[in-house]
């Protein structure tokens, strides 16, 4: 019994132009520069702000049909290479033959340009994408598939999402530790105002004192002698006071100068 050959089948429009997209070719080829030509046509569609889109397929669509690509049926003998998009193997007796749509202006430019149209017809071409690693083009299984799909883009993707991570959480930390350093100064802060508010009531009783001891005098003097000049005198803070100024109210003016005095 014969064993025919499987038809090979025919590759999807998209599949081809990311082919065609991703081929290496010389610097300075035809081909290179067509490359150039088709991706400045496509990228902006796969990068651009949805609003944009309108324009960029306007673009598009105004350079395909500057070209004239009216479809017409072909036939040429059949090769050993892949079948485009639309392309259908004919046998007749012992012959091989391909049956096509060919545009009037058939140059390989045109044939790109129309897989592009033809990836749209199939409803593929949302599907394309560009890695974010490697920049390699692809079609894409899903709408929620951003990676190529190889090893190392995977691999790269894992490790910079571990690394992310990492640096988030040692970001965290920097800031559970900042907000701990303030939330410290703020404690401390606070127990050095009441440290020295406590001190200026102690040294506003030991000035009412009518009898005060010498340790009294001493310690009164020995605060007077420290305050610095220009911040009042205790007489003025006596009159403040008399006026209806708290005492908590008179902690408020003063200056800093004044306040290391009670603290120390």
């Amino acid at each position: 019994m014969a064993v025919t050959r499987k038809a090979r089948q025919p590759k999807p429009p998209t599949q081809r132009l990311v082919d065609f997209l991703n081929f290496k070719y010389a610097d300075g080829s035809r081909e290179a520069f067509l490359q150039k030509e088709i991706r400045r046509f496509i990228l902006p569609l796969l990068l651009s702000k949805p609003e944009l889109i309108r324009f960029h397929l306007g673009m598009l669509f105004g350079e395909i049909n500057r070209m004239g690509l009216t479809p017409l049926w072909n036939f040429t003998p059949a090769a050993s290479g892949s079948l485009r998009y639309g392309e259908r193997h004919l046998r007749i007796q012992n012959t091989r033959w391909v049956i096509s749509k060919i545009s009037l202006a058939g140059g390989i430019r045109e044939s790109h340009f129309q897989d592009i149209v033809y990836s749209m017809e199939a409803g593929d071409f949302g599907l394309l994408r560009r890695c974010p690693i490697c920049q390699d083009f692809f079609v894409a299984k899903d709408f929620r598939q951003e990676l190529c799909g190889c090893a190392p883009c995977k691999k790269k993707r894992e490790n910079d999402t571990a690394r992310g991570r990492v640096a988030r959480k040692r970001e965290r930390e920097r800031e559970a530790k900042k907000t701990a350093q303030v939330d410290q100064e703020r404690t401390l802060s606070a127990a050095n105002e009441l440290k020295g508010f406590n001190g200026l009531r102690a040294y506003m009783k030991l000035r009412e004192k009518r009898n005060p001891s010498e340790a009294d005098l001493d310690q009164l003097g020995k605060i007077t002698r420290h305050l610095p000049n220009g911040t009042g005198r205790p007489r003025e803070w006596d009159k403040q006071i008399k006026k209806g100024l708290s005492l908590a109210g008179l902690w408020e003016r003063f200056p800093l100068s004044v306040r290391s005095v009670f603290l120390s």
